[in-house]
């Protein structure tokens, strides 16, 4: 593949573990050697040549199964109204009892599950269509129609999934009412945990294309696939390369060895002394008589 990808970059750029999508556009240009466009970088993300991230900091998330997308469906419904809306529409997982918003509860029961997130997550953008549609607004300059209301879902470095969550609580005052319940005996103590649990539900926030960012080891990924898939381009010849080359071993042939397509009998395209054959023999370069005549026989 020739020179390492470490070696075409830049001191700094070496030691950065993320790149914004400007800054990689920027590391594309110097490692593959051509004009790379921070729209480039979208149209790839897009794509889905290049995988896109975020740095996230402070941010509420639960852990979700794996689910089967329902595009442009509010996901706040109960399970069996949210079930029975999904097999009224014919959409997948109607008649399975499968987590969609059902979280993976890896605490007490009591405690909360949504967890604060720290740190850089990929989004996949089947998954997160929406993040998509804001990129393709920058390059189309058209509002994007989809509002992306079933949050935003984010995949850690083990592959599991995420979404962001924001929590409502119960006021101080309903707090106090719900306790004196329990107190009195009004509601058991489960109900009352439950009372004043709080409620958590897809948040609102997603992040503007400028703070979206490609990791270094997906940028190394697509260098690694583009610098390939060149360096196999050069050592294979194209049909005009192949066609050109043929023309100047006929040429040789004719010139220097006296070939004819009209003889029935070329010593040229022989094995004895004089033939080409014989003569690339004696660099060391082991050619067949057949395989000379197919080549020149290309031309006749």
């Amino acid at each position: 593949m020739g020179k390492s990808i470490e070696s075409l970059l830049g001191n700094l750029s070496k030691t950065k573990k993320w790149y914004s999508l400007s800054d990689a556009a920027k590391r594309l240009s110097e490692t593959l050697q051509e004009a790379i466009s921070r729209e480039d970088v979208i149209q790839m993300i897009v794509d889905r040549s290049l995988r896109v991230s975020v740095h996230l900091q402070n941010k509420k998330a639960e852990l979700l199964a794996p689910y089967t997308r329902l595009r442009g469906f509010w996901p706040l419904s109960p399970p069996d109204i949210y079930y029975e809306f999904a097999k009224q529409r014919g959409d997948p997982l109607a008649d399975e009892r499968v987590a969609y918003q059902e979280h993976i509860n890896l605490e007490a029961s009591h405690e909360e599950c949504p967890v604060t997130t720290e740190g850089i997550y990929w989004i996949d953008l089947d998954e997160s269509p929406h993040i998509a549609d804001n990129l393709l607004q920058e390059l189309t300059r058209e509002t994007a129609d989809y509002a992306g209301m079933e949050g935003l879902f984010v995949r850690d470095s083990e592959n599991s999934l995420w979404r962001l969550v924001d929590g409502m609580e119960l006021s101080m005052k309903e707090r106090i009412k719900a306790r004196k319940q329990y107190q009195k005996k009004v509601i058991t103590e489960d109900e009352y945990h439950a009372t004043i649990k709080t409620t958590y539900f897809p948040a609102d926030w997603s992040p503007e294309n400028d703070q979206l960012i490609i990791q270094d080891a997906d940028l190394i990924a697509l260098e690694e696939s583009l610098l390939y898939d060149r360096a196999k381009d050069k050592n294979e010849l194209g049909a005009r390369e192949r066609a050109t080359l043929i023309k100047i071993i006929y040429g040789m042939a004719v010139t220097k060895y006296g070939y004819s397509s009209s003889n029935s009998r070329n010593p040229a395209t022989g094995k004895n002394k004089g033939s080409i054959a014989f003569d690339l023999e004696k660099l060391g370069l082991e050619v067949s008589a057949e395989t000379i005549r197919k080549y020149l026989n290309e031309l006749d």
